[in-house]
C-alpha cells in the first residue's frame, strides 16, 4: 500500500492535530479541575492533586511510550485509539458532582476527616484523571515515530511539533474560558472537548488509512535500534527533570505571589497558565537562534540556566516593585482587559524566567538528536517522562513544604537557586564548559545567593495601612496569613493581603449571626457553621444553653491557628470548649456527607467572585445543607450584599428557596456600607413568632447575651424585611453552569460594582422598591411596624452619613416616637451592640 501523503504533507497535518491535541490536553485539565474542585473541594491541595495526578499520567504515559514504541507498528492507528480511549475515560469525570450524593453520606462526616476521608480524595484523583492523563502522555512519541523520517529530524521538525502542541493548550484555554463554559455550561464544555478528541481519533484512522505501509518485520534498521540501549544520557535526564519541576514550582509559587495583589476570580489561574504556556511555546521556536548565539547546545543550557535562576530570584522584587507603584490590576474595560493586564504582568515578571525554563527541555531533544541521531531506542520517550514526573514533584514539594516556610518570595528564590547551582554542576562535565558560560553561572549563582539571603525576607507579603501593626505573620498552603492591630479596626485576619476574615470591631455584628437563626429555632442542640474565620460567630453560639455541641468548618488551616491564638478573649474559646469542634474540611464536602446530623447550619458571608466559592451558593450544596438537617431544622445564609448585584442576589435566592420553600429574610444590621441579610430556610417548618419571644425570653433569663436587638422579639422584628417568594422566571446558580462565580467575576473585574452593588443609598433603594410579604402573627399587627421601624433606621444612618441633616431630623422624631419602650426597660442591655447608630432617646 502506498502513502497518499508526501513526507511534507503529513508533517503539516501532524502540526494541526497536535494543535488540537494541545487544546484538548489543557481544556480537559482546566475542566477536570474544576469538576474535582466540585467534589473534593476548593482548597489549594484539591487543585494541587489534579495538577500532580495529571503530570504523573503524562510521565507515565511517556515512559510506556518509551518502553513499548518498538513493537508498534501502526502508530497512527494506535493515536486514533488513544483519542478514543481519552474521550471514554473522561465520561466519569463528566458526572462527577453526581457522587458527591452518595459518596460523602456513605462514609459519614467521622471518616471524611480521618484517613478514610484522605484516601478516598486520593483514590478519586488518581483513578479519574491518572488513566487519561496516561494516554495523553503516551500520545506525543507516537507521532514524532509516525512523522519523522531520516529527512525529518528531531532537532529541528521534532521540536517544532513540541512547540505547536504546547501553544495549542493557549487555544484550549481560551476557547473554554473565554467562551465556553459561560455560554453552554461545564458539561457541554467538557463535551464539546471530547468532542475534539473524537474528531482527533478519526483524523489519526484516516492518516494511519492513507499513510500505513504493510510490513511483515521490522527493518534492518529497526532490529539495530532495538539492540541499542533504551535510557538516555543521565545528564539529559537530570536537565529534563529540572525543567519539568522548576517550571510547574515556579508556577504554582507564582500564583501564590500574584495572588498577594490580583483578584482570585475564576479567570486569573486560567490567565497565568495562558501566559506560562505561551512563553514556553515560543521558547521552543527560539531554541535554534538562542543554539546559534551559545555556539553549542550544551552551552545553551548552561547559560539558560543560569538565566533562570537569576531570573527566577529577581521575579518578586520586580513584581512588587510594580504593585507598590500602581495597582496594574484595576479599572478593566471588560474581563478580556484584565486577563491581557495579568498577562502582560505575568511576562515582565516571572515571564523572562520561564522564557530561559522552557528552553532547557527541547535543548535536550536537540542535544539527544546530536547523541543518539537514529532515534530508535526510544529516549525522547524516557525524557518526556522524567520531565511529566519533574513537574509532579515539583507541585507537591513547592506547595507542601517551600511555601509553608519560605513563603512566596523566597520560594521564587529558592528555585531559582536550584537552576544557578544546577548550572553550576554542569561545569563537571567538559561540554558545559566555556568563558561565556562559567562567567554567567559564577555571576548567576552570586547574584541569586545575594538576592535570597539578602532582598526576598524583606519584600513585604501584606500591605499595612497607617496606624496598623502586624502581630502575626505566617505562611501557609492556602497563602499568607497577618494578623493585624489598627485604630477602628481592632484585631483583624488578613489572608492573602485581600481578605479580612473578621475584625475585633465587628464583634457585635458577626455575634448577632450566630445569635439570629439561633433564636428562631425551638430548641437547637446540634448546630453547625460553615466558615470558621476569627471564632467569634461559631463562639458566639456557645452563649445559648440549648447548645450541646458545634461543628466549626474552616478551609485553612493557618486560619484555625490564628483565630485560637489571638482571639481566644473574643470567641470565648470556642477551639478548646468541649461543646465545640473545629474541623479543617471544605464546608460544601462536609455538608454533603451529613444527614439529619443538625438542628441550625449557619452560613458565613463568602465572596461570590474568588474561585470556587459560587461552590457555597448553588443548587447542589443547598440541596445538601437541606439533608443535613433535621426535622424542624432551618439554614442561614448570609449574605453580603455590598458584594452582589440585583441580579446575583435574584439567583442566589432562587436558588436557595428551590431548597427551601420557607424563606425568610434578615439583617444583621441596620447600618447600610456594608449590609449583610440572611436567607433563613425552613426544612419542614415555617418562621413561628411565638417561638421566637420564648427563646428570646430564655435569653433575657440566662442573661448571658447582652445584646438589645436579640433580647426581644421586637428586635428581631426590626430586623425582619419578609418572606422570599420564588420566581420561575430567575435562574439558578448550579456546579454545571457557574452562573454567579463567572458573574460575580465579571462584575468585581471590570471595576462596574462601585456602582451596581447593594451599599448605602442602593441598597435602601432595592429595599423599598422589593417590599418583602411580612406575615403578621395572630396577637399582634405590631411585626409590620416594627419592620418599617427598622427600615427607618437604615434610612437615618444612612442620612446622617450622607450629611441630610433636614432627613435626620424628620427621621428622628418619627423614630423616637415608635421606638419599641421595650427596649427601655431593658438594664441589661449593651447598646454598644446595638446594630447601628445607638437609637435616639437611649
Amino acid at each position: 500500500m502506498s502513502s497518499k501523503y508526501s513526507t511534507q504533507a503529513i508533517y503539516r497535518l501532524a502540526i494541526i492535530l497536535l494543535l488540537f491535541s494541545g487544546a484538548a490536553a489543557l481544556g480537559h485539565q482546566l475542566m477536570w479541575t474544576r469538576r474535582l474542585t466540585d467534589l473534593l473541594g476548593a482548597s489549594t491541595e484539591s487543585s494541587v492533586r489534579v495538577f500532580s495526578c495529571f503530570f504523573c499520567g503524562l510521565g507515565l504515559g511517556s515512559a510506556l511510550a518509551a518502553f513499548f514504541l518498538e513493537r508498534i507498528r501502526r502508530p497512527f492507528l494506535t493515536l486514533a485509539k488513544l483519542e478514543i480511549g481519552i474521550l471514554l475515560l473522561t465520561v466519569p469525570i463528566l458526572f462527577l458532582p453526581k457522587l458527591t450524593d452518595w459518596i460523602w453520606p456513605t462514609i459519614g462526616p467521622e471518616q471524611l476527616q480521618g484517613w478514610l476521608g484522605s484516601t478516598i480524595k486520593l483514590l478519586v484523583s488518581l483513578l479519574l484523571i491518572l488513566p487519561p492523563a496516561t494516554l495523553m502522555g503516551f500520545s506525543f512519541p507516537l507521532v514524532i515515530k509516525g512523522v519523522l523520517t531520516k529527512h525529518l529530524t528531531l532537532a529541528r521538525h521534532g521540536i517544532n511539533l513540541y512547540a505547536f502542541n504546547t501553544a495549542g493548550g493557549v487555544i484550549g484555554l481560551i476557547v473554554l474560558s473565554g467562551f465556553a463554559i459561560s455560554q453552554i455550561g461545564a458539561s457541554w464544555s467538557m463535551l464539546l472537548t471530547m468532542a475534539v478528541n473524537a474528531a482527533l481519533g478519526l483524523a489519526f484512522w484516516h492518516l494511519h488509512a492513507a499513510t500505513y505501509q504493510e510490513s511483515a518485520e521490522p527493518s534492518l534498521h529497526e532490529k539495530e535500534n532495538g539492540s541499542r540501549k533504551r535510557f538516555p544520557h543521565p545528564t539529559l535526564l537530570a536537565i529534563a527533570a529540572l525543567s519539568g519541576a522548576g517550571v510547574i514550582a515556579a508556577e504554582v509559587a507564582a500564583f501564590k505571589m500574584y495572588s498577594l495583589v490580583a483578584t482570585s476570580a475564576f479567570h486569573t489561574p486560567t490567565a497565568l497558565l495562558i501566559a506560562v504556556i505561551s512563553v514556553l511555546a515560543l521558547s521552543a521556536w527560539l531554541l535554534r537562534p538562542f543554539v546559534s548565539l551559545c555556539r553549542k547546545v550544551p552551552h545553551a543550557i548552561s547559560i539558560s540556566a543560569a538565566l533562570t535562576g537569576i531570573c527566577l530570584a529577581l521575579a518578586p522584587v520586580i513584581y512588587m516593585s510594580i504593585v507598590t507603584q500602581q495597582h496594574p490590576y484595576e479599572a478593566n474595560a471588560s474581563v478580556s482587559i484584565y486577563v491581557l493586564k495579568f498577562v502582560a504582568v505575568t511576562l515582565l515578571t516571572i515571564g523572562p524566567a520561564i522564557l530561559f525554563a522552557g528552553i532547557l527541555f527541547p535543548a535536550s531533544l536537540r542535544w539527544l538528536e546530536d547523541l543518539a541521531p537514529d532515534r530508535g531506542n526510544n529516549q525522547l520517550g524516557w525524557l518526556l517522562a522524567v520531565n511529566g514526573l519533574g513537574g509532579l514533584f515539583g507541585a507537591e514539594i513547592t506547595y507542601r513544604f517551600l511555601l509553608p516556610y519560605l513563603g512566596v518570595h523566597q520560594t521564587l528564590g529558592l528555585i531559582g537557586l536550584c537552576y544557578a547551582v544546577g548550572a553550576g554542576l554542569l561545569f563537571f562535565q567538559s561540554l558545559f564548559r566555556s568563558v561565556a558560560t562559567v562567567t554567567i553561572s559564577t555571576l548567576g549563582l552570586v547574584l541569586v545567593i545575594a538576592l535570597f539571603f539578602l532582598k526576598l525576607p524583606t519584600l513585604p507579603h501584606v500591605n499595612l495601612h497607617s496606624g496598623m501593626q502586624a502581630l502575626e505573620e505566617k505562611n501557609g498552603r492556602e497563602g499568607h496569613l497577618a494578623v493585624i492591630e489598627g485604630r477602628g479596626l481592632g484585631r483583624a485576619i488578613i489572608l492573602s493581603n485581600q481578605y479580612v476574615l473578621g475584625s475585633e470591631s465587628a464583634k457585635p455584628n458577626q455575634e448577632r449571626q450566630a445569635h439570629l437563626p439561633l433564636l428562631l429555632h425551638p430548641e437547637p442542640q446540634t448546630v453547625g457553621f460553615i466558615g470558621h474565620a476569627t471564632g467569634m460567630t461559631p463562639g458566639a453560639a456557645l452563649l445559648h444553653s440549648s447548645v450541646k455541641h458545634i461543628d466549626s468548618l474552616e478551609i485553612s488551616q493557618s486560619v484555625v491557628e490564628a483565630a485560637t491564638d489571638h482571639f481566644a478573649d473574643l470567641n470565648h474559646n470556642v477551639a478548646l470548649s468541649p461543646r465545640a469542634h473545629v474541623i479543617v474540611e471544605d464546608g460544601r464536602t462536609y455538608f454533603a456527607s451529613c444527614q439529619e446530623r443538625f438542628d441550625v447550619v449557619e452560613g458565613d458571608l463568602f465572596l461570590p467572585w474568588n474561585a470556587g466559592v459560587g461552590r457555597l451558593y448553588s443548587h447542589e450544596h443547598f440541596a445538601s445543607v437541606h439533608r443535613a438537617l433535621r426535622p424542624g431544622g432551618l439554614f442561614c445564609q448570609w449574605l453580603p450584599m455590598f458584594q452582589l448585584t440585583p441580579g446575583q442576589f435574584d439567583v442566589i435566592a432562587n436558588t436557595f428557596s428551590d431548597s427551601f420553600p420557607q424563606t425568610h429574610l434578615f439583617r444583621v444590621t441596620f447600618e447600610t456600607s456594608k449590609p449583610g441579610l440572611a436567607l433563613v430556610g425552613f426544612k419542614d417548618s415555617n418562621l413561628d413568632w411565638n417561638v421566637i419571644a420564648r427563646r428570646c425570653a430564655e435569653v433575657r433569663a440566662d442573661n448571658r447575651i447582652h445584646d438589645p436587638s436579640m433580647r426581644h422579639r421586637d428586635g428581631l422584628a426590626m430586623l425582619y424585611l419578609g418572606a422570599y417568594q420564588k420566581s420561575g422566571e430567575t435562574p439558578l446558580n448550579t456546579l454545571d453552569n457557574l452562573w454567579l462565580e463567572l458573574d460575580a467575576a465579571r462584575e468585581r473585574l471590570t471595576g462596574n460594582h462601585t456602582t451596581k452593588y447593594l451599599t448605602g443609598e442602593r441598597f435602601l433603594v432595592w429595599l423599598r422598591d422589593h417590599p418583602f410579604p411580612v406575615e403578621l402573627d395572630e396577637k399582634s399587627f405590631s411585626l409590620k411596624k416594627r419592620s418599617e421601624v427598622g427600615l427607618n433606621f437604615s434610612e437615618w444612618e444612612q442620612a446622617l452619613r450622607s450629611r441630610n441633616r433636614r432627613k435626620a431630623e424628620s427621621l428622628e422624631s418619627d423614630l423616637f416616637l415608635n421606638f419599641p419602650p421595650v427596649f427601655l426597660r431593658d438594664r441589661a442591655a449593651d447598646w454598644k451592640q446595638w446594630p447601628g447608630l445607638k437609637p435616639p432617646g437611649t
